[in-house]
């Protein structure tokens, strides 16, 4: 599957959302595998059970940058400051397109919530530089409202488990909110 947007290689800030392993994986694992075959650096910073179903995932776990520990996510400014240093570095090296992959912390994966939103509002400006192509993926099993509302309206590009994008429109996150809410309660309505 293709998960690279037609043209050049450029700038690209997606959120996905997911309710299982399965689709963690039909987000993540194309994402990455298509970005190591194109020869382009692989960052992903998730826990260590996501970070462990994706070393059994891919193909080559040893080509991509595992961000250890909750150090990087400790608050948003050392996010920026520490993903600014590591671009600069890896621009140095001639790389096209820079993939990097990760979960905020918020309160439903034991983190707190508060400054994430600027964050995810101030990324697609502050990183405008390098050509990096960032997908913030979001479980939402766990994840608030407030906070998938929050992340559907700060990312320019949604990114489905199918591969499909989407781009939010006027009515913002509230649209994704809402058909999460009416699939959870599909998923809960026995089948006949």
């Amino acid at each position: 599957m293709r998960t690279e947007p037609a043209g050049r290689p450029g700038r690209f800030h997606e959120a996905g959302f997911y309710r299982s392993d399965a689709e963690f994986g039909a987000l993540i694992v194309p994402f990455a595998e298509d970005g190591l075959a194109a020869g382009q650096p692989v960052i992903l910073g998730y826990d260590d059970r996501k970070a462990s179903l994706l070393r059994a995932w891919l193909a080559d776990p040893a080509a991509v940058t595992f961000t250890a520990g909750s150090s990087l996510y400790a608050t948003p400014a050392r996010a920026i400051a520490s993903y600014w240093q590591l671009f600069e570095e890896l621009i140095a090296a001639g790389p096209t397109q820079i993939r990097i992959a990760g979960e905020v912390p918020h309160e439903g994966n034991g983190g707190r919530f508060a400054g994430w939103d600027r964050y995810e509002s101030a990324a697609s400006t502050v990183w405008d530089r390098f050509p990096v192509w960032s997908r913030c993926l979001y479980d939402a099993s766990t994840a608030a409202p407030s906070v998938l509302d929050i992340a559907a309206r700060t990312h320019p590009r949604i990114v489905l488990p199918s591969g499909l994008h989407r781009h939010p429109t006027g009515t913002g996150g509230r649209l994704l909110v809402n058909v999460l809410k009416v699939r959870e309660t599909a998923d809960q309505l026995p089948v006949l």
